[in-house]
C-alpha cells in the first residue's frame, strides 16, 4: 500500500519534511515515519515514470489520525488537491 497524496481534515502538527526528491515532502508527527514515506512515494513515481506519467507540481503526503467525512469508512488514504 502506498499513499500518494492525502489531504486530511486532521493535519499532523509538524513542518514539512523534504524527501531526497525535491518535489515529495512529507507532514507526519513521528520523525521515524518520514524515510519509509519518502521511499515510497519515490518508488511510486519511478513506477508512474516508466509509464510516462509525470508528476506536474509539488507533492506533500500528509499523516494524520483521521480521514475527512466524505471518505469511505473503509478507505485507508484519500486525495485532494489544495484550492
Amino acid at each position: 500500500m502506498v499513499w500518494i497524496g492525502c489531504a486530511l481534515s486532521a493535519s499532523a502538527t509538524g513542518a514539512t519534511h523534504a524527501c531526497a526528491n525535491p518535489l515529495i515532502g512529507v507532514k507526519a508527527d513521528e520523525p521515524a515515519d518520514h524515510q519509509a514515506i519518502c521511499d515510497s512515494a519515490e518508488g511510486t513515481l519511478a513506477l508512474f515514470g516508466r509509464l510516462d506519467l509525470g508528476l506536474s507540481h509539488p507533492l506533500v503526503i500528509e499523516v494524520a489520525p483521521n480521514l475527512p467525512d466524505w471518505v469511505n469508512e473503509t478507505a485507508v488514504g484519500c486525495y485532494e488537491e489544495e484550492e
